[in-house]
Parts: C-alpha cells; structure tokens; sequence
C-alpha cells in the first residue's frame, strides 16, 4: 500500500525501525537511516574527473542493500570497505520507482569501534514494579 510517497520493502531490516514488523517497516526518499551487516559485494567504478567511488551490497540475516559510495565518502573510508567487513552505514535512502531503495553513504563505521554494549528492551509485571505504572524495563548487559 503506498501513501503519501512511502513504499513497503517487507524484509529489509533498516535499524531505526528494528522493533517493527517487516511488513510495517517503511522507507522514505531521502530519509536518514543506519544499517548493519556484512559487505558480501563491492563494485569500483570511477567519475569521469577519475575520482574513485563504489558500490557495496550489505546484507544482514534478513536481506540485502545496495549502498552508494561517492568519491568524498569513498576516500575517507575505503580502509573499511573490504568484502566481508562487518560495518555500520549512515546514510540517506535513495527511491525509485522501479528499482530497490539504495542507500546513499555519508558514514561508515566499523563493528569494532562501536561500544560493546547491549541494552535489551522488555515488558515488566506490575507486580515488579510495587505498584508502578510502566509497560516495560531497560536491562544492560
């Protein structure tokens, strides 16, 4: 169902939207949004100025994305952008009408220089709480 420009894209897994169910998960044209995965797929192509860029396939357990690496973004993290690379990309979401959504890069961040820690979300019983009204808890590990 299309509404107001949004596209439904059942299993791609965008981690702003990571609690949603994958038929509510929705992407905007020129929305900002992080993805995770593993680089499985980079294509080098260059400008007509000779500048380097790349196209990367991401995938997760879930799906597949294809990001777009212009030149300045390239060259400021090509040290990231092995196959099999573990990375987190920021980026703006590119639409189209016939094609999958692309991602269009402005940051990469390496798994290993993300903080190594977990906070998990879940419901809490009332009872728990000692009267308190909460619908759920934080829990770090």
């Amino acid at each position: 169902m299309k509404k107001n420009g949004e596209k439904k894209y059942p299993g791609r897994r965008w981690i702003s939207s990571w609690m949603m169910k994958p038929e509510e998960q929705k992407v905007h044209d020129g929305a900002k949004e992080i993805i995770g995965g593993m680089i499985t797929n980079k294509t080098i192509k260059y400008t007509k100025t000779n500048k380097v860029m790349a196209f990367i396939t991401l995938e997760d357990l879930v799906g597949t994305v294809e990001v777009v690496i212009f030149p300045r973004d390239f060259e400021k993290n090509q040290m990231y952008l092995n196959e099999e690379a573990k990375v987190f990309i920021k980026g703006r979401v590119s639409e189209e009408d016939d094609e999958a959504s692309k991602l269009i890069c402005e940051q990469v961040i390496p798994f290993a220089q993300t903080r190594k820690e977990l906070w998990l979300q879940y419901p809490i019983k009332r009872h728990i709480l000692r009267g308190r009204n909460a619908a759920g808890g934080f829990l770090k590990i």
